[in-house]
């Protein structure tokens, strides 16, 4: 989780409720319903004992993240707490209390994983789909829809393929050659590369890069729908006002959709 910083988190746990309402006038569903959409199955988030394990490996245990994802968790029904031990002193100590769930994060990995149950999820993946399901959701449907996606990592990756099962056409850019014939690999060539991205406008635009306004008021219309689960968000405050809507935050979806994810259906 080397992108985020403490203070693009230190609000969550207080302003959780709030966003949660903000999202469901732009989709139409709560953060949740969006997840459980976005998965295709229905959970009941109590049902489940959640332990947030810090990790102290890499440059160590961000201040406010366990506290932030357990506040996340807490606000959908769950039963969460933070393991008084770290690493696998805290791993352990969720084992013997019977935890169901952990989660953790170093410098590289966001996860969830079952202890009673064979689930995972890992961040980059449930995000990029819940920020395409939210993006589905603002706009209705995608059949047929021109989509840019920026980035061909983890977030990217899985966006894509949630966006070409809607049958959407997918362009995609990542300055990475590898990376970007990773995903056309991974999606069958179905994805279209768009090296001359930034000469032209998309209405739907999901940017997964980790680069600071990377968009410009040039590249977006009135009618645009914007996703942005990228940190720093690649958009200033002048590309956002010139858009159609924008969708941001920066743990709250990623993490309620790795609880859908990881968890068997109710």
């Amino acid at each position: 989780m080397t992108r985020l910083k403490t203070e693009d988190i230190a609000h969550i746990c207080t302003g959780v409720a709030s966003y949660d309402r903000e999202f469901s006038k732009q989709t139409g569903k709560s953060m949740l319903e969006a997840a459980q959409w976005a998965f295709h199955k229905r959970i009941d988030p109590g049902a489940w004992k959640i332990a947030v394990v810090p990790v102290n490996s890499g440059a160590g245990v961000l201040s406010g993240f366990c506290d932030s994802v357990a506040g996340v968790l807490r606000y959908v029904g769950c039963n969460v707490y933070i393991t008084d031990g770290a690493d696998v002193a805290g791993l352990s100590e969720a084992y013997l209390d019977r935890a169901d769930i952990v989660f953790m994060a170093d410098d590289d990995e966001f996860a969830a994983c079952g202890l009673t149950f064979r689930g995972h999820s890992s961040n980059g993946s449930a995000t990029g789909i819940g920020y395409a399901a939210g993006l589905e959701l603002m706009r209705g449907d995608l059949d047929g829809q021109e989509v840019l996606v920026l980035g061909a990592g983890p977030v990217g990756c899985a966006a894509t393929q949630y966006l070409l099962s809607k049958k959407a056409r997918v362009f995609i850019h990542d300055p990475d050659p590898q990376r970007l014939n990773h995903v056309r690999q991974t999606t069958a060539g179905r994805c279209i590369p768009a090296p001359d991205w930034s000469q032209r406008t998309f209405t739907h635009i999901l940017d997964a890069t980790p680069a600071a306004r990377i968009l410009t008021p040039d590249h977006v219309t009135p009618d645009t729908l914007l996703a942005l689960p990228g940190i720093p968000i690649g958009a200033d405050e002048q590309v956002i006002r010139s858009c159609c809507d924008v969708l941001h935050n920066p743990l709250e979806l990623g993490t309620i959709a790795m609880l859908v994810q990881c968890v068997p259906q109710h």
